[in-house]
């Protein structure tokens, strides 16, 4: 059984190796950090936001498709 989150990550890399792409990012919560890294995305780096007045800590990360 696949949880969502894989699932969904999944179904973006076929759509994106469709259409030729070399790589994935994801701008990701700290909290989904952990379920991208067992999909396969390397850390980037840190990425602080804010969103109508509130800060908070996302992260970029990156992972290559194959050709």
């Amino acid at each position: 059984m696949v949880g969502i989150g894989r699932a969904l990550v999944e179904a973006v890399e076929r759509e994106a190796a469709v259409r030729g792409h070399g790589a994935l990012w994801a701008d990701a919560s700290v909290p989904a950090l952990a379920m991208l890294q067992r999909c396969g995305f390397t850390f980037v780096r840190a990425n602080s936001k804010s969103l109508r007045g509130v800060a908070f800590d996302n992260a970029w990360l990156v992972k290559a498709l194959r050709s």
